[in-house]
């Protein structure tokens, strides 16, 4: 059960909505689940259908608020602060809930509908209204942002958090189980620390490879991928989609258990190699 909702505007200034003394949340809809639109083709000469994908949609959530003010003009002002929250101009904001048993999570959404409608006299120190946001992602988040390492610290080489398991004098070279605990598939951010050369990182669960072709990192440079949003960036800003190798993919870790191996030649002790994440639910 929600019991907080707050809302984070793009430029990440938050608002409480319950229980203030100038609004409050009544209701909520929408947010306990996703919905899903299902592909399918005809079976021929046979009856119903063949399930070929499950989509999931952009989803609409619903917020009955009501806008308190101490007269009509205070109410006024109110009903205006909350219009310039939920102006959609400033950009893709925030909806955040914490739940009855203290998780916290978030949506990225904008305001759709709701504000409109008539001040009746006999509602001059408060409004009623629902609200539609609208998030493209329709996925909540969590608010922990999971990471992991894998660096060379000594001689021999040693595995935070993983131990050893294909180690070579000059290379790292290891594997690692990641556990994506959400309800669906995420997609991870890597930093590749040089020292190194030509670092490949593969998802054995799934058979997904990213890797690179006359790619060299001095110390201390590095390499970001961004997988959602298919970036891949050295520190200076150069990209280096020229370099990647045939076959490699913007993979994304399974729900459940994830077998990660990476490889990077001509490594250093200050070489390292980082993956972080957050879980995707289908609802609050």
């Amino acid at each position: 059960m929600v019991e907080r909702v707050i809302w984070i505007s793009a430029e990440g200034q938050e608002q409480e909505l319950t229980n203030q003394v100038w609004v409050d949340v009544a209701g909520l809809r929408g947010f306990d689940m996703a919905s899903f639109d299902y592909v399918e083709s005809e079976i021929l000469f046979d009856y119903g259908t063949q399930l070929k994908r499950v989509k999931t949609p952009p989803r609409e959530m619903d917020i009955d608020l009501i806008v308190y003010g101490k007269n009509r003009g205070d109410l006024y002002q109110n009903l205006r602060r909350l219009r310039s929250m939920l102006n959609s101009y400033r950009g893709i904001g925030k909806l955040k809930v914490v739940t009855s048993d203290g998780l916290e999570r978030f949506l990225h959404c904008v305001y759709a509908k709701g504000m409109e409608g008539e001040l009746s006299i006999e509602m001059a120190s408060f409004r009623k209204m629902t609200l539609t946001f609208r998030a493209f992602d329709p996925f909540f988040y969590s608010t922990s942002i999971f990471s992991n390492s894998f660096q060379m610290d000594s001689i021999p080489p040693q595995w935070f958090p993983i131990l050893p398991l294909r180690l070579g004098s000059e290379a790292i070279s290891g594997e690692i189980t990641i556990l994506n605990a959400g309800d669906i598939e995420t997609y991870p951010i890597w930093k590749i620390i040089g020292q190194g050369e030509n670092p490949k990182i593969k998802n054995l669960t799934t058979g997904s490879t990213i890797s690179f072709n006359d790619v060299s990192l001095r110390q201390g440079q590095y390499i970001t991928i961004d997988t959602k949003q298919r970036l891949i960036e050295k520190d200076d800003g150069t990209s280096l989609y020229p370099f990647l190798d045939y076959g490699s993919t913007f993979w994304k870790l399974v729900r459940g258990s994830n077998i990660i191996r990476v490889e990077m030649s001509e490594a250093t002790p200050a070489s390292k190699i980082e993956i972080s994440y957050q879980e995707r639910y289908l609802g609050a």
